[in-house]
């Protein structure tokens, strides 16, 4: 039990809850890795107090519809995409590999992309 919290989103133990964990009064929902599945959380509060909630996964499949191109949340999203960087190094790239290496004394360096995917400001 969390005293003072009411729900909890978790995600970086990867694991997939098909229904919300209840302990004590505060739920713990998570819906697993690599977007496999997406989350609904439906919750109803009631002086304060969480009354009632109803939670699924549900799987994602490549069928399913992408927002559309208006919808706020498809321009919330285009503009972190649009600014990802996956094709050459960054300045934040070079330093990460530049100090693994000088501490590391290896000849060469590489990491994932997606550890540092854009420029520091």
């Amino acid at each position: 039990m969390v005293l003072g919290i009411d729900v909890i989103v978790g995600g970086h133990s990867h694991t997939a809850l098909a229904q919300p964990k209840v302990i004590g009064e505060t739920l713990i929902v998570q819906a697993g890795e690599w977007a496999e599945y997406v989350g609904v959380l439906d919750v109803s509060v009631a002086g304060g107090k969480l009354a009632s909630f109803r939670g699924e996964l549900v799987k994602m499949t490549a069928e399913m519809p992408g927002p559309a191109p208006d919808d706020p949340i498809a321009v919330m999203t285009a503009s972190y995409k649009a600014a990802r960087v996956h094709t050459r190094s960054t300045n934040l790239t070079n330093l990460i590999t530049d100090a693994v290496r000088e501490f590391s004394g290896a000849d060469v360096v590489m990491i994932n992309d997606f550890m540092a995917a854009g420029d520091m400001q």
